[in-house]
């Protein structure tokens, strides 16, 4: 501590040096350790009065029970003598450090005041000398000057000295319960645990005994300083400073790191952790210090959770408070902190028990604990399988039907008196950002397997799971009817943009699915295979009715609807010309048939007029551009192997991850807006012609051997519609492009083809 703190000439003064030295950093510091050992005289206090009082110990050692807690009774009280000591020490300390600066704070204010006073008297006096020995110049303000004296004198000088004065006091206290702490524990029963034992009538070979359970001792020393810390953070009394329980917090969750037994005591009081930590506040405790600490526990909470310490955590029980307290402290951490199946696990439970507990909160508490809710929404949307995993179980529907409730925006009209009324819209959840349940049900449906193929392990099927449990709560919530009362009447409702923007990534991502739904006999398999083959990649089944139903909400914004009713048509076309580079071997093109007529079905329903008619219109148009020129190259080869690339590439179930329209591919673009005519004008002959070419199962050649006839194809490999065309698909419509040799396939000529395009388009129209 010694040495100059500044470069202040305190001669003005009057003064040979500093008028309140000191190094407050280093008394600081002193304060620090000081509390170290306080914490530690507290955990050994907490570790032997657990060891004299656990009932496992005394059943263990039978009658030499009484002896060995006789032996060990004395010490905590002496511990806690010592603990008492080195928390007035450090409190002391502490404190004299915080004194310390405020006289300094003022003496170096006297001082600048000081040279700023001498400053403008030298500008007045040029030339002449100060007088020495800190006296006033004649001319000078007398007035300021004696203000400057007086701060220096009668205020730092003096507040240090008393300080110092308090501190020596409480030192010497201390320093004096140590001795007689010192003395006691110096009586020979202590110096020897042994003798004292036996003397007290106890038994040493209880110790030694065969297969003697010494790992009791362990247990029961964990189970102390976990009790006593749940019981001072559920509002217990201590005789801990709130700095010794800060530094138990830390020391124990970190030695304790992956003891399960630790964390499952522990576990059910994290939620009061945030809101104790800011409400006891010690010496040397700062926000920023506080916060650290919170942090630190969030990361080793989660750390826990990942390494199987906190499989999961029990709330039952706790109220609004402590689940608020408890995603304060989660949200310290972020998704990816939560590793492992054990980590992922944790996430996904907990905010499980945040979405289910919402409906039994109080509507006083439901701010508080929807904003509590949203962070825990935000925390696992960020860790793809521990979404995937909260919406893949046998509570997925439901969980999905609770978020939807909590987000729809229902319209009322309501009784404002005076038989006047007020239209209110307002939603369940009052904190809960719809991006963080978009988000949420975005991270379920994140892919895997980077290349898209669906495959048969446990995450895999946990992302079907989920997106068959999501797809059927949301066509059940097609229905949702808000109830009314005589004061409050329902006049409509409908989901936020962003949560029915994710669910047409739904619909987009499992096409397939809800292609193959979408036939009238269908009624629904859940999971199943592609075609029914054991060995096919995995897929579900919903009812027909529940595909119409989620399409008709996910679709409710006309552009979304226009959008995908030109991504199904696009599919359509892909699947015709998957069907013909298949051999027929892969045959989606009536099942897309039959979702382009469901879509159709759905705007129609709409009645769409002007400005979302035209909106609608050249949605379905971007739509349909994009998948045709972005699912180019993805066709399989003449083997049966294609289904995989269908579900892949050319069904493209992640067409909304595809990259935007390029201006720099300029003949796939004109290729792609070709066929998007066709296909919006339906012109299905022409259609299925383009299909046949692109995937090379057709071919310019002699006419009368089934090939395509000059002057069909335009430099950029369009069919036109001229009367070439025409003359040569009256006569060659019925050839089958793609003949099959498994007699159990039905050849389907190009006619085939355009019958089931002419349908679909037509169905609705």
């Amino acid at each position: 501590m010694g040495g100059p703190r500044n470069s202040n000439d305190w001669t003005v003064f009057g003064l040979s040096g500093d008028p309140v030295p000191g190094d407050t950093s280093s008394i600081q510091n002193v304060g620090q350790m000081l509390t170290a050992r306080e914490t530690a005289a507290y955990e050994v206090s907490v570790g032997i009065n657990g060891l004299a009082t656990d009932q496992e110990v005394n059943a263990w050692l039978g009658a030499s029970g009484d002896a060995f807690r006789k032996t060990l009774e004395p010490v905590p009280g002496l511990l806690r003598q010592m603990v008492d000591a080195y928390n007035q020490a450090a409190a002391a300390v502490t404190k004299y450090a915080s004194d310390l600066a405020t006289a300094q704070h003022f003496a170096d204010s006297a001082y600048q005041r000081r040279r700023s006073t001498i400053k403008d008297w030298q500008s007045k006096n040029p030339g002449k000398p100060l007088p020495a020995g800190g006296f006033p110049p004649l001319d000078v303000d007398l007035q300021q000057w004696d203000s400057e004296d007086y701060t220096i004198n009668q205020g730092a000088i003096p507040a240090r000295a008393q300080a110092a004065a308090a501190c020596v006091k409480a030192l010497q206290d201390a320093e004096s319960t140590l001795r007689r702490v010192q003395s006691a524990l110096g009586d020979p029963k202590f110096a020897n645990f042994n003798n004292t034992y036996v003397a007290n009538g106890g038994d040493l070979s209880q110790f030694t005994r065969p297969n003697a359970p010494v790992q009791v001792f362990g247990d029961v020393l964990e189970n102390a300083e976990a009790a006593d810390l749940t019981r001072i953070l559920n509002g217990g009394k201590t005789d801990a400073s709130p700095d010794v329980v800060r530094a138990e917090l830390s020391d124990l969750t970190s030695e304790y790191q992956s003891d399960s037994a630790f964390w499952a005591k522990l576990g059910p009081s994290l939620g009061n952790v945030v809101d104790w930590i800011h409400t006891n506040k010690g010496p040397e405790s700062t926000d920023a210090s506080d916060q650290i600490l919170i942090n630190t526990l969030g990361q080793r909470t989660a750390t826990a959770a990942s390494n199987g310490s906190l499989s999961s955590l029990d709330v039952t029980g706790l109220g609004t408070a402590s689940m608020v307290g408890l995603a304060k402290l989660l949200g310290t951490t972020k998704g990816s902190d939560y590793q492992n199946e054990s980590g992922q696990d944790f996430l996904a439970f907990t905010t499980q028990e945040y979405i289910e507990g919402e409906s039994g909160v109080d509507a006083w508490d439901r701010q508080n604990y929807d904003g509590a809710l949203n962070t825990m929404l935000g925390l696992t949307s960020q860790n793809d399988a521990a979404a995937r995993t909260l919406f893949a179980g046998s509570d997925g529907q439901h969980l999905v039907t609770e978020l939807l409730t909590g987000e729809a925006q229902v319209t009322r009209e309501q009784l404002a008196g005076r038989g006047g009324s007020i239209t209110v819209t307002g939603s369940g959840y009052e904190g809960v950002d719809p991006k963080n349940v978009a988000a949420l049900f975005d991270a379920a449906r994140a892919p895997v397997d980077g290349s898209g193929v669906r495959g048969d392990d446990p995450a895999s099927m946990d992302r079907l799971n989920a997106a068959n449990n999501i797809i059927q709560a949301a066509a059940a919530f097609d229905h949702y009817s808000p109830s009314s009362s005589e004061l409050s009447q329902v006049k409509g409702w409908s989901l936020p943009p962003q949560v029915t923007n994710s669910l047409e990534g739904y619909a987009k991502a499992y096409s397939f699915d809800l292609a193959t739904s979408t036939t009238d006999s269908n009624n629904g398999a859940g999971i199943t295979t592609v075609g029914g083959d054991p060995n096919g990649q995995p897929m579900f089944l919903v009812s027909s009715q529940q595909a119409h139903d989620f399409l008709d909400l996910s679709l409710k914004d006309p552009h979304a609807a226009g959008d995908y009713l030109g991504f199904a048509k696009a599919q359509f076309q892909n699947s015709v010309e998957l069907d013909m580079a298949s051999h027929g071997t892969v045959d989606h093109s009536s099942a897309y048939a039959n979702l382009v007529a469901t879509s159709q079905q759905i705007i129609d329903e709409q009645h769409m007029s002007g400005a979302k008619a035209q909106d609608a219109a050249a949605a379905q148009r971007a739509a349909i551009v994009n998948a045709l020129l972005y699912s180019a190259g993805n066709a399989p080869g003449p083997d049966a192997v294609g289904v995989g690339q269908a579900l892949d590439g050319l069904m493209t179930p992640y067409i909304e991850q595809l990259p935007g329209l390029q201006t720099n591919h300029a003949a796939d673009m004109q290729v792609a807006n070709h066929q998007a005519d066709l296909l919006i004008g339906g012109k299905a002959d022409i259609a299925v012609v383009q299909a046949a070419v692109d995937s090379g199962m057709l071919t310019v050649g002699d006419p009368g051997h089934d090939h395509l006839a000059p002057g069909i194809l335009d430099a950029n490999g369009h069919v036109q519609d001229n009367a070439t065309f025409r003359s040569w698909y009256s006569e060659h419509q019925k050839i089958v492009v793609a003949p099959t040799n498994d007699p159990h396939l039905q050849n389907l000529s190009l006619e085939d083809y355009v019958s089931r395009m002419t349908r679909a388009m037509n169905q609705h129209s």
